[in-house]
């Protein structure tokens, strides 16, 4: 345990405790006007992050990975300098704070390993620098499998019958599983959804199947305009890392459910679709986008579907 009054060294830049085991706890409060960096990185024993005290404006980098913390405090907001925050591995986490989307300049949000982490706070959608959401688990030697994970933005307003699981009026479908549904030839999933058509926007979309705890998540750094629909495609190997090993569990049926969020704001999703993509002879299980040519997000390579 630390001498509580670490937590308001007015000069300390940097703190580096990674690695530290034997750590179980923190200041209650810190206030540490000029720390830029901390990390906690591995600190397996941390169940508790201190109450952020008054602004900490030069904090741009906190590394919270490995740790045992089970929630952040709703103080967290006056990191609002924060570009950096792993939360990786951290098997207890269960939480976010609604706050979370007061770090208007975060950029970088590691949640991958979160196990016990089931859903995102409705805020998360108004962290409008953020580039990097990474809700999955790190695959270690490849035995899932390919993990490929492709998106698209393309104009139209009806999703295709391909989609043969389909909802004309809610923002979830639900999938009726066969026997023995995940075989061998099980590809992964596509999904489509339609927005709201108030105009243009941008903010976070993503599909979960609800009863592994699977979030997808792409963060629009283009507009999305009325009349354009999100195709999206996870392979196994990517759903399974995004679950730590649950997706192919199910039997009898899975919800797949979709969201967008724009500054906060719920943007409703119309229409949605879900196939799941075995793999078959060619021209079994084909489709085409419409005539229009697709926009693609940047650094997204095209679907193969």
């Amino acid at each position: 345990m630390f001498n509580p009054s670490i937590g308001a060294l007015k000069e300390l830049i940097f703190l580096n405790l990674e690695g530290c085991k034997m750590l179980n706890s923190f200041p209650r409060s810190i206030h540490m006007e000029s720390l830029q960096i901390l990390i906690l990185s591995g600190c397996s024993k941390l169940k508790k992050f201190p109450e952020v005290q008054g602004e900490m404006g030069n904090l741009s980098e906190l590394y919270l990975d490995g740790t045992a913390i089970r929630e952040l405090p709703s103080s967290i907001e006056h990191l609002n300098r924060l570009v950096l925050l792993n939360l990786a591995n951290c098997n207890q986490l269960e939480n976010l704070p609604e706050s979370i989307g007061k770090l208007t300049s975060l950029q970088t949000l590691k949640l991958y390993g979160c196990s016990k982490l089931k859903k995102f706070p409705d805020e998360l959608g108004s962290l409008q620098c953020l580039e990097e959401l990474n809700a999955g688990r790190e695959i270690q030697g490849g035995s899932l499998g390919p993990v490929n994970a492709y998106d698209a933005i393309v104009p139209g307003s009806s999703i295709p019958s391909w989609f043969i699981n389909q909802s004309m009026e809610s923002s979830s479908v639900k999938v009726k599983l066969p026997p023995y549904w995940n075989n061998t030839k099980l590809m992964g999933l596509a999904a489509c959804a339609v927005v709201d058509d108030r105009g243009e926007y941008s903010g976070i979309i993503y599909f979960c199947v609800e009863e592994a705890g699977v979030y997808n998540t792409i963060h629009m750094r283009i507009s999305m305009k009325a009349h354009h629909m999100w195709f999206a495609y996870r392979s196994v190997g990517d759903l399974e890392s995004k679950s730590n090993g649950e997706f192919g569990k199910q039997s009898g049926a899975m919800t797949v459910s979709f969201r967008m969020y724009r500054k906060g704001e719920h943007i409703e999703v119309k229409k949605c679709g879900v196939r799941l993509v075995y793999d078959q002879k060619e021209g079994e299980c084909s489709f085409s986008y419409p005539s229009q040519s697709p926009i693609f997000p940047k650094s997204i390579p095209p679907p193969f579907l």
